[in-house]
């Protein structure tokens, strides 16, 4: 696991949020479009730009998103999947992914960011774990919430 996760040590410059959502739109639009899944992305208004490493960001983010895609694909009907980034109170920077496919049961959830533990088929399971890790390497987390009412919902502090 320390060898394929072995991750570079960010280097944090600022980046412009909207440059940054338009590039996120127009590398999953025609995934999207092809899989008919309506992909939102919003940010707050005041947010122009973010401070962090932005190709270890977008590691996570498309991995994040793919694991979105792979999801929402389980169901019939209208697929979702929705970006909001904005500032919380305490000034940090927000990322919340959330999708409407089937919930992740408690106890799975519990073992998601578990090196090598996956319920995919031919997944290695090691997407969510270095997602986790580049959020601590970003004084940041990567959590889960998966319940009827809130979706499925990946959030990302930093």
């Amino acid at each position: 696991y320390r060898k394929i996760s072995k991750l570079p040590q960010p280097e944090f410059s600022p980046f412009s949020v909207t440059g940054w959502i338009e590039q996120l739109k127009i590398v999953f639009a025609g995934k999207m479009k092809e899989s008919n899944i309506d992909f939102k992305i919003s940010a707050e208004k005041s947010l122009n730009e973010i401070i962090a490493d932005k190709k270890l960001l977008n590691q996570v983010i498309i991995n994040l998103i793919n694991n979105s895609v792979d999801a929402v694909l389980e169901i019939e009907g209208e697929r979702k999947i929705e970006i909001n980034i904005f500032r919380n109170s305490l000034n940090r920077i927000i990322i919340k992914i959330s999708n409407n496919g089937p919930i992740i049961p408690g106890e799975l959830l519990e073992k998601i960011f578990v090196p090598f533990f996956t319920t995919k088929k031919g997944g290695s399971g090691v997407g969510l774990s270095i997602s986790q890790e580049i959020m601590k390497m970003h004084n940041g987390s990567l959590v889960a919430i998966s319940s009827v009412e809130s979706q499925t919902c990946f959030i990302l502090e930093f």
